[in-house]
């Protein structure tokens, strides 16, 4: 029976047997009135209950109102389609992080706790769980009064791997999206002030993001995305997003169809191959369908340059993206689409916005996300066949044997962490005595790992150092030149530049600079922690926990370099410096919040001194000079001060 009409029947009748049930003496007749009362009772509550569910039905999840939705079209079917036939390979995606770059709110997404309160001067958030809904209450105070407040659901997620952001609906019938000021940090497993993930002043904050998914995440975060602004009526107010803005992807997240293309034509290939055979009894190849490690390693590596890549504006209309999507499709070159934006040479001049913020003086990129522009630039890509699957698998194989988190983590190849990635072109140094003969350090040492000297950690993002993709070796000369660390310094943080340039002269023929006399004396880490810009202490202060530097050089001299950088004005100088001292011997509980007051960041350093300065060290007399730490085992200040008053100071904002 349909739930309404139930509803019309039962309600008048229980009403009668109310009534009957409430006049008539105690007896039988009353209790078979009662036990009528409570049938229709419970007839009520089922009806109730069927049209809560049928109202649910009729509005399914991909046709919310008040966020983007997918709707596959041009060619786009869903992975979902691509199970049947390829179940390995959807089962491997869906573990991936790609998947989960973009969700829908759920139990099942949202990674952050949603039991507490989050402020803001000013402002608090009030996070809280309804059912299986995720909300906040926002409040605007005025000392103890409350100015105003209002209520939002958190509809969307970004991320998963390192952090996650949450973002909120602005109301019914828009699509427009709102961004959450905090970002959870899924290590630490807190939430932090949005502004303090990004390497910038702390007086430069970034601007208002609400619509941000809408117009720039939506690219890379999701597969054929698009934005329908009141069928492009209203393209003139560019990005001014209101309700009539209708964004639409294939499906969220970086799923099978943004590597190998839209898949409606392939299903309907493969639906009609009984004739797939040539003459020869060959199986005729299906041209439908993209697959990357088919494609010259060129074609290869722009699929995921698409997003992986500094790259320029499509010269694609406004109009026709909003409608149709990207033009760009996995196999097609490019360049046609969207050129590769390049800091070398005359180039430089013409860049769109400050080329400090994503590259180095010559030209090398520094920024995380953009390890496409850093192959493109390497030999190895330039002069061989080296692209992004070249090591990288995007899905586990079924011979590999490690859990599937540990191959999520990077998406990597077996063996792709050791010399197997270099060695795979390079044979002859499968070989270890040419191994060592050319590393010149022990075959099972750090130094002998071709990625620590030639993809040194020189780029910054995601609240961390991060390997270059820039295939290149260690120069002392280049390394002046630039300000970029060089891979023997970043490893050997106790030796000096003049050490470095000596091995690698006397090695592989590379021209010793001239040095001035705190790059002959004073250990190359110190300087950079000390007196180099923003960009230089963050890296140095990843590096001073990274464990193959810190067995290479030690670690008892570390803490008052790494104290002293928990007053730094830049937030993730601190964070790095702080989650290095956690690593040292006698630090791992010490407390200090690097989005904390201010007013305690030097009161942490003092703390870190004092700690040190009453532990006796064992540091190697030569070592010691370099590192400014005199015969006794106490620090040299006055060299100390001395270095940190030369730091730079120039406004480092590494764009993301």
């Amino acid at each position: 029976m349909n739930p309404g009409l139930a509803l019309i029947i039962i309600l008048p009748i229980l009403a009668l047997l109310l009534v009957m049930a409430w006049r008539r003496p105690w007896g039988a007749p009353r209790r078979v009135l009662i036990g009528g009362v409570v049938l229709c009772c419970g007839l009520v509550t089922v009806s109730v209950f069927q049209i809560a569910l049928r109202d649910t039905a009729l509005i399914p999840v991909d046709r919310a109102t008040n966020r983007p939705i997918e709707d596959p079209s041009n060619g786009y079917v869903g992975s979902d389609a691509c199970r049947a036939c390829h179940a390995h390979e959807h089962a491997t995606w869906h573990a991936s992080y790609h998947r989960k770059m973009t969700q829908v709110a759920s139990p099942a997404s949202v990674i952050g706790d949603f039991d507490t309160t989050l402020f803001q001067p000013g402002l608090s958030f009030d996070l809280y769980r309804e059912g299986d809904e995720f909300r906040f209450k926002l409040e605007q105070h005025m000392g103890d009064q409350v100015l105003g407040h209002a209520d939002y659901q958190i509809v969307m997620t970004t991320g998963s791997h390192h952090m996650q952001v949450c973002w909120y609906s602005l109301g019914d019938d828009n699509r427009v999206l709102g961004l959450l000021p905090f970002t959870y940090l899924t290590e630490d497993q807190r939430w932090v002030p949005r502004n303090t993930t990004f390497l910038k002043p702390a007086s430069s904050p970034r601007p208002e993001e609400s619509g941000r998914w809408n117009t720039t995440c939506i690219s890379c975060h999701s597969t054929n995305g698009r934005m329908d602004v009141d069928g492009v009526e209203n393209m003139d107010k560019w990005p001014d997003l209101g309700p009539g803005t209708d964004t639409r992807v294939a499906e969220f997240g970086i799923s099978c169809e943004a590597c190998h293309g839209p898949g409606e034509a392939h299903l309907q290939e493969q639906q009609g191959r009984s004739d797939s055979e040539d003459g020869g009894g060959r199986i005729l190849p299906d041209t439908t369908i993209t697959h990357p490690k088919k494609l010259d390693h060129q074609r290869s590596a722009q699929i995921c340059g698409q997003c992986h890549g500094l790259i320029e504006s499509s010269n694609q209309t406004r109009e026709d993206w909003s409608v149709n999507g990207p033009a760009y499709r996995p196999g097609r070159d490019l360049d046609d689409y969207r050129p590769l934006l390049r800091c070398r040479g005359d180039s430089v001049s013409d860049f769109p916005f400050g080329w400090e913020n994503n590259f180095w003086p010559d030209g090398m990129i520094r920024t995380s996300g953009r390890e496409y522009n850093g192959l493109v630039e390497s030999p190895c890509f330039q002069r061989g066949k080296l692209s992004c699957v070249s090591c990288h698998r995007l899905h586990q194989s079924d011979r590999d044997v490690r859990p599937v988190e540990e191959w999520a983590n990077d998406q990597l190849g077996e063996g792709m962490r050791e010399n197997q990635a270099c060695t795979q072109c390079h044979q002859e140094y499968r070989d270890a005595d040419t191994l060592t003969g050319h590393t010149h350090h022990t075959a099972e040492s750090s130094g002998s790992n071709c990625y620590n000297c030639h993809m040194s950690y020189t780029t910054y993002g995601l609240m961390k150092a991060i390997r270059s993709h820039e295939i290149s070796s260690p120069d002392v000369t280049v390394n002046l030149e630039t300000g970029r660390p060089n891979a023997c310094n970043q490893c050997h943080l106790d030796k000096t530049l003049a050490w470095s340039a000596e091995r690698l002269s006397r090695w592989y023929d590379i021209a010793a600079p001239e040095l001035l006399a705190d790059e002959r004396s004073v250990a190359a880490s110190v300087q950079w922690l000390l007196s180099g810009d923003a960009g230089l202490r963050a890296l140095m202060a990843w590096s001073y926990g990274w464990d193959a530097a810190r067995q290479a050089s030690g670690s008892e001299w570390m803490a008052p370099y790494l104290g002293q950088l928990l007053q730094d004005p830049y937030d993730l100088v601190r964070y790095n410096a702080y989650h290095s001292l956690r690593k040292l011997p006698g630090f791992e509980s010490f407390k200090y919040d690097y989005v904390g007051d201010p007013y305690y960041h030097p009161k942490a350093t003092y703390r870190v001194w004092d700690k040190w300065s009453f532990e006796v060290h064992s540091i190697d007399i030569e070592a010691a000079r370099a590192l400014l730490i005199d015969e006794s085992g106490h620090l040299l200040k006055e060299e100390y001060d001395r270095l940190l008053e030369l730091r730079d100071d120039y406004p480092i904002n590494l764009i993301q």
